[in-house]
């Protein structure tokens, strides 16, 4: 069993063949296949369900023994039978459900640089002195940092902002890690930048008694992630974490 995290071109599955969108399911027996020539461009990641990941890129011209990286897209890829249900097996199954729910996959509001890698994804622990951020800063240097969090909502393929961006300046020190002031926030979903940076991330602010419990379940979908190096662009890859985000708020909050 498996799953498409990402597609690019025409690709068909089954039996009966339709058409793969990112999201579909893959069960054990099925046929994927490239449309009718021409192939160049052709590209689709399949996530196994043992969480590792395969990028199949049609090969421009005729090849004696296809790999994923260069495929004969004249021929089927078939999904291998499961070997074996891995712990994570439980949250890959919910992120992708939720993951194929959406028309495409969520944007950000602000579009930023994937690649320049100030920020990350991250689920923030709101506590009485202010917001633990450093999960979501694990390259930032030294120095003085105005952040701003935008409240968002999931809505398909739109992100909303719900309600006032808020703004305040952290002496961040990576060796000694303080909290954020509160600033009037709320648990959900975020949006985090800073001044002067080029990034942009999701945070999932959390308070109460659930939070341990929501960041294993995302320690969980890290541990999925690191598997898939040299196979999914670090745009995929970032689209799951955020789909998984937008799964845990919604679980927490409801919406």
């Amino acid at each position: 069993m498996g799953y498409v995290l990402s597609v690019r071109g025409d690709w068909r599955a089954g039996p009966p063949a339709e058409p793969v969108a990112s999201g579909r399911t893959l069960l054990p027996g099925d046929t994927i296949h490239a449309g009718r020539p021409p192939w160049r461009g052709h590209e689709i990641v399949i996530v196994r369900r043992e969480g590792g990941a395969v990028r199949y890129r049609c090969a421009d011209s005729p090849v004696a023994e296809p790999t994923p990286a260069a495929w004969d897209c004249s021929r089927p890829i078939v999904l291998a039978p499961l070997a074996h249900v891995p712990l994570h097996a439980r949250i890959l199954d919910a992120v992708m459900s939720h993951f194929g729910r959406h028309a495409t996959r969520p944007t950000s509001l602000v579009s930023r640089g994937i690649l320049d890698r100030d920020l990350r994804e991250a689920v923030a622990i709101l506590h009485n002195d202010g917001l633990d951020l450093s999960d979501a800063l694990p390259a930032l240097p030294a120095g003085e940092y105005d952040f701003t969090l935008v409240p968002i909502q999931v809505d398909g393929a739109v992100v909303r902002e719900t309600g006032v961006p808020a703004t305040s300046r952290l002496a961040w020190d990576p060796r000694a890690p303080v909290a954020l002031p509160r600033i009037g926030l709320q648990p959900g979903l975020h949006e985090l930048s800073m001044t002067g940076g080029s990034d942009v991330a999701w945070v999932l602010i959390c308070a109460g008694a659930r939070c341990d419990t929501v960041r294993a379940e995302f320690e969980q979908v890290r541990e999925i992630t690191s598997r898939w190096a040299g196979q999914v662009s670090a745009s995929d890859a970032r689209a799951f974490v955020r789909a998984a985000l937008d799964l845990l708020s919604y679980r927490a909050t409801g919406h």
